[in-house]
């Protein structure tokens, strides 16, 4: 009895189809993945940016301030959140940083809010860093400023 293969018999098995399928999905979302508008998440983000309230289910009330914030400076396009686009940005909003910080990476910032949580309850942000700040001017390309912005802490 010979035990050995041929590719034929390998090809149609019901694992060489199923791999073969499996391919064939991959390649059309990869054909197809510049193509897709909004995320139902960030559709959320935007309606309750629309509706704001004092909480929300998923997340709480900042979330959706700062989104309606951002909407209301860079209009309704997600771009700026998911990564830079062409062109890229003129104005960012910085949440987390001190002004020495900013100042680092744009050559105007400028103080748009400051964040306060009520009832003593403390957190990173609000304690040591609670300026919002509205910045221009990147002194870099935005490509660098990327790389060095997503490991920034």
């Amino acid at each position: 009895m010979d035990k050995s293969r041929n590719w034929r018999d390998i090809v149609l098995s019901d694992l060489g189809i199923l791999v073969f399928l499996a391919l064939a999905k991959l390649v059309i979302h990869l054909l197809t993945n510049g193509q897709y508008g909004f995320h139902r998440d960030e559709l959320g983000m935007l309606d309750d940016a629309r509706h704001l309230a004092w909480g929300y289910v998923s997340y709480p009330p900042l979330t959706a301030i700062l989104m309606r914030l951002a909407w209301e400076l860079f209009g309704q396009n997600l771009a700026w959140l998911r990564g830079y686009g062409d062109p890229p940005p003129q104005n960012l909003i910085v949440v987390g940083s001190d002004g020495e910080g900013a100042d680092y990476f744009f050559s105007s910032c400028t103080a748009a809010a400051t964040v306060s949580i009520p009832y003593g309850v403390e957190n990173e942000i609000a304690r040591d860093h609670p300026v919002i700040f509205l910045c221009r001017g990147l002194k870099m390309p935005w490509p660098q400023f990327w790389e060095e912005i997503k490991t920034y802490s």
